[in-house]
């Protein structure tokens, strides 16, 4: 029946060169840090060749969620909103400018 891999990125010839396959591929380039093991080392770094090379024109990897499917959800991280960064500068007002980065770990949403 032949070779029915798809969108894949390989770091040598593991996946076949045809069906939207990419070889040779640095994953230094690909992931954030994959070599600890990690699994928030598997977020696709900036400028990552998996981005849009999915089904479909999606994301390659587990935390795709473009064109359905489950995307992996970081452990032990809620569905509730969580803020992942803040900027709180030290000021001797009554008002106080801070800045917050947020985001949800919902796959729906």
């Amino acid at each position: 029946m032949g070779n029915e891999a798809y969108n894949n990125i390989c770091n040598s010839t593991q996946c076949p060169d045809f069906n939207n396959n990419q070889r040779n591929i640095d994953l230094a380039t690909v992931f954030e840090d994959h070599i600890k093991y990690i699994d928030n080392g598997y977020l696709l770094s900036n400028g990552s060749p998996a981005f849009g090379a999915g089904f479909n024109g999606g994301d390659c990897g587990a935390f795709s969620y473009d064109y359905g499917g489950s995307p992996y959800v970081l452990s032990g991280m809620s569905e509730t909103p969580a803020i992942f960064e803040a900027t709180i500068p030290s000021y001797g007002t009554s008002s106080l400018p801070v800045n917050i980065k947020a985001t949800t770990h919902n796959a729906n949403k």
